[in-house]
């Protein structure tokens, strides 16, 4: 006799595979690279949940007796002086000790206690082999990236002084800023004092150099560490016997000679030994936006179009001389107006100024801030404005920008009427800004059982939404919810019934929505049917999505799950299922024999491969 079994399948959170650390003990050291420089090659992870608890061995006076977990690291001296480079969350628990000589015959010539940071190695021997080991003592309350340090061996600057000072390219103009090159002022001296207040602060000073193709010139810093302190940036015109400063603790410089070279001196504003800079930097040519001649044109988004924005930096921006509201850094989009309001929006908190009129000849039409919206009035249609984007030097930052013409649709009576979709879904663009917080839609049912999708498309927040019956002024509330990443499902409705749509957010947003029909495998009811296959037919299978399923009640896990059944064909019977980009599903499958309103559980499983 053939049994039938129904399978219910879940996306779920990933959890991550057992791993085993196999350079456990000083035999099986892991060979490290050692860096020309102070910029690690690479960073290798050492997380204390790969190796098993043990007693350190050797016993060390640094190591001292309890039990921890050790990982064991090697290198090849190629100077006399080297540091051992520590990142991650877990650090400030890591215990590294050094080592001389063979396995079996260790002599310790360096100890390293938790919260040492990078740790300077002297006296080493040219072409010799070191080992070090790193204890985790934390292991048994650490999680995640906490359990996680990352090790390299580097080398003295060689951009310690001036004459070594590095090339760097100019980055040309871009719409928005990413430095790239990583620098560090680790194992760096004092090359002369600091030109802020405390000239002590310039004890870890390196140097670059580039050739300047405009006359002003940016050098943004991004920290790659939670601790590393911010970084003084000093300009120098001449070289390096005849240096005369630009400027000082400013990460931009003005009044340049394209085609000249100059130089630049960075270094940590702490006067702490062992402190460093870890940055990502470039010298970068001004935002081709700088000033209004270069003004990006911004595409109106009219009510129900997608939105189209436009990406914008204050990062490499100077400032510009306006009329009105100056501010240290800004850059310039424009647009034309479609009538006598639109709505310019930014990411995030922004400060903006607009101005009618043309580039040579600008008249302030009005300034203040985006939060993330600010509605503009008083427009002539057809004609070109120009905006502003404002940032003060501490808030500067890559983002993007909106203008949108008002919302057609802010209330019942003006409602947006919505088709009901089946796959693939054609989705309705709607905003919030400046409509009274909400955005009205109307649709007629065509089954009992259907459900509505939105998704935020243009600043972060949750789309909500409220369902109702009933005419305008006289509703009657069936269904709400407060964040639409997953599908709201509407419930015995009546075929031919008018249902409407409040969309609101608990900040103003752009979004798109669609009224659909569930995929026909949302239920237990609609299971498809699955055949028996060879594993050579694996690889063939047509893919599915659970993104447009909605919720289940039942069963383990139930989030976005689908159905599906086949009649047993023999004793034993496996699923094999995998995510078609990683290969791997980080999902829940669910067993069931008898009949859909009277199931019983078999098995479920969070796994790729599941077999009964």
């Amino acid at each position: 006799m053939r049994r039938s079994f129904l399978l219910s399948v879940a996306a779920a959170p990933l959890f991550a595979m057992a791993q085993t650390g196999t350079n456990s003990s000083c035999a099986t050291a892991m060979e490290l690279e050692v860096s020309p420089t102070n910029v690690q090659l690479s960073l290798q992870p050492m997380d204390g949940r790969w190796f098993t608890v043990a007693l350190p061995e050797p016993a060390t006076a640094c190591s001292g007796n309890a039990v921890c977990r050790t990982a064991w690291y090697r290198f090849t001296a190629t100077a006399t002086k080297h540091w051992i480079r520590t990142e991650g969350a877990n650090t400030g628990a890591a215990i590294v000790e050094v080592f001389s000589g063979a396995c079996g015959a260790l002599t310790s010539i360096g100890c390293f206690p938790q919260n040492s940071g990078n740790m300077a190695l002297t006296g080493l021997s040219i072409g010799t082999a070191y080992t070090f080991r790193v204890q985790i003592a934390n292991f048994q309350t650490c999680q995640g990236n906490d359990c996680q340090v990352w090790l390299a061996v580097v080398s003295a600057p060689g951009n310690d002084e001036c004459a070594g000072a590095i090339q760097l390219p100019v980055t040309p103009g871009r719409a928005q800023a990413w430095p790239s090159r990583e620098i560090s002022s680790l194992g760096a001296t004092q090359s002369q004092p600091a030109c802020g207040s405390d000239a002590a602060a310039s004890n870890d000073d390196v140097w670059f150099r580039f050739t300047a193709t405009d006359a002003a010139h940016i050098f943004p810093v991004t920290s790659l560490t939670d601790v590393s302190p911010d970084p003084v940036i000093q300009w120098y015109s001449g070289g390096c016997g005849n240096l005369t400063s630009v400027v000082c603790d400013a990460d931009r410089a003005t009044g340049l000679t394209p085609g000249t070279e100059y130089h630049i001196r960075t270094y940590s504003e702490s006067t702490a030994p062992g402190v460093s800079l870890r940055v990502l930097a470039d010298v970068v040519a001004p935002a081709p936006n700088d000033e209004c001649a270069g003004a990006f044109p911004v595409e109106v988004t009219l009510a129900g179009e997608e939105p189209k924005p436009v990406n914008i930096s204050t990062i490499h921006a100077t400032s510009s001389t306006v009329p009105c509201d100056l501010q240290p850094h800004d850059v310039w989009i424009s647009f034309v107006a479609p009538g006598p309001s639109v709505f310019v929006v930014t990411e995030g908190f922004g400060h903006v100024g607009v101005f009618s009129g043309s580039c040579g000849s600008l008249v302030c039409h009005t300034q203040g801030t985006t939060d993330p919206e600010m509605e503009l009035t008083g427009l002539v249609p057809g004609s070109t404005y120009y905006v502003k984007v404002d940032a003060s030097t501490s808030a500067r930052k890559n983002s993007r920008a909106w203008v949108f013409a008002p919302s057609a649709n802010p209330d019942c009576a003006t409602a947006q009427v919505l088709e009901v979709q089946t796959d693939p879904v054609g989705y309705t663009h709607g905003h919030l800004f400046a409509s009274g917080g909400s955005a009205w839609y109307r649709f007629t049912a065509t089954r009992s059982r259907l459900l509505i999708d939105a998704f935020a498309t243009a600043t972060v927040g949750d789309i909500r939404a409220n369902v109702w019956t009933g005419a305008c002024g006289d509703q009657t509330q069936i269904a709400f919810s407060f964040a639409l990443y997953t599908p709201l499902v509407l419930n015995d409705l009546t075929v031919g019934q008018q249902v409407y749509i409040r969309v609101h957010t608990t900040t103003q947003n752009a979004f798109r929505i669609a009224v659909r029909e569930p995929v026909v495998n949302d239920v237990c009811a609609g299971a498809l049917e699955l055949p028996f296959s060879t594993p050579q037919d694996y690889g063939s299978t047509p893919q599915v999505y659970n993104m447009l399923a909605a919720d289940g009640t039942d069963g383990c896990m139930p989030y976005k799950d689908l159905w599906y059944r086949f009649t047993a064909a023999h004793t034993s019977a496996g699923m094999v299922i995998a995510a078609h980009n990683s290969g791997q599903w980080p999902g829940t499958i669910e067993w069931y024999n008898g009949s859909c309103g009277g199931l019983n559980s078999v098995i479920s499983k969070r796994s790729s491969i599941c077999w009964i």
